[in-house]
């Protein structure tokens, strides 16, 4: 049995709060199946609870949900500067994601050592594309600003 799972009384494994974060942070099922490395109809299949999600999945969506959560607020903040105020339905957003990241991170608590250290290596792969698909747009962007200033 998956150390990660509670079942329903109907058999059905309950889906892991990391699919709750990451829908709240505006994540579609699409982008989790990227990033997971699977087909859009097996999330829904473990958001349903048919299919168990394996544990190096969760381990791996748990570090997107913290990573995404973190952006949220660097952004915000940058953006927030002048006013310094978050709407309601923001401010509720981002604690019931970060609610459902401390939940997921209590249920990681009993994972093997092996296994999370593969969903880690899983997320810094994903991470370093990340990153590198920004370098590439902040090359494009300047190389754009480049073009636009020596046309004039």
């Amino acid at each position: 049995m998956k150390l990660n799972y509670v079942f329903s009384g109907d058999g059905r494994a309950i889906s892991p709060p990391v699919f709750d974060g990451l829908e709240t942070l505006g994540m579609s099922g699409l982008e989790i199946a990227k990033i997971s490395g699977v087909s859009p109809p097996t999330i829904s299949k473990w958001r349903n609870g048919h299919v168990l999600v394996p544990n190096e999945i969760v381990v791996l969506l748990t570090l997107v949900l913290a990573s995404r959560l973190e952006d949220v607020f660097e952004k915000n903040e940058a953006e927030n500067t002048v006013n310094q105020t978050w709407t309601l339905d923001q401010r509720v957003g981002l604690e019931a994601a970060r609610e459902d990241l401390e939940a997921q991170e209590k249920i990681n608590h009993n994972l093997p050592p092996i296994i999370v250290r593969a969903g880690a290596i899983r997320f810094r792969y994903w991470w370093n594309a990340q990153e590198r698909l920004k370098t590439i747009e902040m090359q494009v962007n300047a190389g754009h600003v480049h073009q636009f200033v020596t046309a004039y």
